[in-house]
């Protein structure tokens, strides 16, 4: 029998230590992402462990009250427009104790875009791991789930401001950044420990049943916002509709079927996990 290469051994453990890091560093930026938005929605302080007083060179306290500033000023200047002649019908539908809230959800990326943009274009990685065979997912579901992610930071919420101040966009993040760091901490520990708490487990195959359909539901309509309003049958002759334009809408459309497939999906990941066991798992996907 042939023996192995001295290198096999070698790259086993070192597979294992690169993608417990990848996976514990998604982790903790989904988390950050999470709780920066919830901190935002709900206006609630910083904790003071991230507001050093400490006298120095470099004052973080300075940063989160200076951008807690730029926030506020950001608001108010929402809320007015909101409440301008031109735009007071959309006052009147929001319940009042509700209408602060709402500013809040129209600002969401003014606080987390920039770190969604990166940690989320770092996930292309997980292309690369299932090509390598780094990991045993499957590629082509792979590709989808990072494509779709990855046209809606690039190709909608970075090139449209409407879909940006819409408050969709914090329903996206919310469900985004809690579908993340449950699933990067599953596959942390699985690799870690060779083993995943039972509560773990049970949020990594029973929380999409809420998450996937208000992440993707929000994600078709953050499309529909980036679209013309004027009638796409014969939008292209009169240049009202260009190309791009019309990919989008088919993107919209087939949103909706997509959003069964990962169900789907998710269900038979549900039942085999369930089927064999809730405690642990041995799972080495990135």
């Amino acid at each position: 029998m042939a023996k192995k290469p001295p290198t096999a051994k070698i790259l086993a453990p070192a597979t294992n230590y690169y993608l417990t890091l990848y996976n514990t560093l998604s982790c903790l930026c989904w988390g950050y992402v999470l709780v920066m938005t919830c901190l935002h929605l709900t206006d609630v302080p910083l904790p003071e462990i991230l507001n050093p007083t400490s006298e120095g060179a470099f004052s973080f306290q300075a940063l989160v009250e200076y951008t807690h500033e730029l926030v506020e000023e950001c608001i108010k200047e929402v809320k007015a427009l909101l409440t301008s002649s031109n735009n007071a019908v959309i006052a009147t539908i929001i319940p009042p104790q509700l209408f602060d809230i709402y500013i809040r959800m129209t600002t969401t990326y003014d606080i987390v875009g920039g770190a969604v943009v990166i940690v989320q274009t770092a996930a292309a990685l997980e292309i690369v791991h299932s090509i390598s065979g780094l990991v045993k997912s499957p590629l082509p579901t792979t590709v989808i789930q990072v494509y779709s992610r990855l046209f809606l930071v690039w190709g909608i919420t970075q090139k449209y401001e409407q879909s940006r101040n819409n408050p969709l966009y914090s329903t996206m993040i919310l469900a985004w950044s809690m579908t993340e760091a449950i699933r990067y901490a599953f596959y942390a520990l699985s690799l870690a420990r060779g083993s995943v708490p039972g509560v773990l487990v049970y949020l990594r195959y029973s929380t999409f049943y809420l998450l996937y359909p208000l992440g993707a539901s929000s994600e078709a309509l953050l499309i529909l916002s980036s679209l013309p309003t004027t009638n796409p049958l014969g939008g292209f002759k009169n240049g009202s509709w260009n190309t791009w334009d019309y990919f989008r809408g088919v993107m919209f459309v087939v949103w909706w079927p997509g959003l069964l497939v990962m169900m789907s999906h998710m269900v038979k990941q549900r039942r085999k996990v369930y089927g064999r066991s809730t405690g642990s798992t041995k799972i080495k996907s990135s």
